[in-house]
């Protein structure tokens, strides 16, 4: 979710302090903007809360706040 709203991309790449989304759709996003994460995979059992670091042509960089639970 970025600016209440839902968008639909995929994980490419995740470490603790943050993670690679490429966007289905070529949403418009900017750097700085928060970012709410639902991931669908086993290892994730919680929600992720972040700040998008950068934007590039297929995707963006998100840096997880540090309260994030990645254990």
């Amino acid at each position: 979710m970025v600016q209440g709203r839902w968008h639909s991309g995929s994980i490419r790449n995740i470490s603790d302090g943050g993670a690679y989304i490429s966007s289905f759709r070529g949403e418009q996003f900017s750097p700085s903007e928060e970012i709410f994460l639902v991931a669908r995979i086993r290892v994730l059992r919680d929600q992720l809360r972040g700040k998008i670091a950068w934007v590039g042509p297929h995707g963006m960089g998100v840096e997880f706040h540090a309260t994030n639970p990645l254990d």
